[in-house]
């Protein structure tokens, strides 16, 4: 099982129409980790809420924004 941490904090940020949290982003990832990710996500056996977790991670991790995630998965 990889767990990965939350490397960055929400805060909000106020602008004109009311306040807009910053993005969180994943922390880096060892190569191991994500090593494990890209598996489970080539395998395709997991479950697919594992495989949804992985994509998301991966996708953090490469530095993707929000919009882009939400495509992906």
């Amino acid at each position: 099982m990889v767990v990965v941490a939350v490397g960055c904090a929400l805060t909000s940020v106020p602008t004109a129409g009311g306040v807009v949290a910053e993005p969180v982003c994943v922390r880096r990832l060892t190569d191991q980790e994500g090593q494990k990710l890209q598996q489970i996500v080539r395998r395709g056996s997991a479950s697919s809420v594992r495989f949804r977790r992985a994509m998301m991670l991966l996708a953090s991790a490469g530095g993707n924004r929000v919009p882009v995630i939400a495509q992906l998965v």
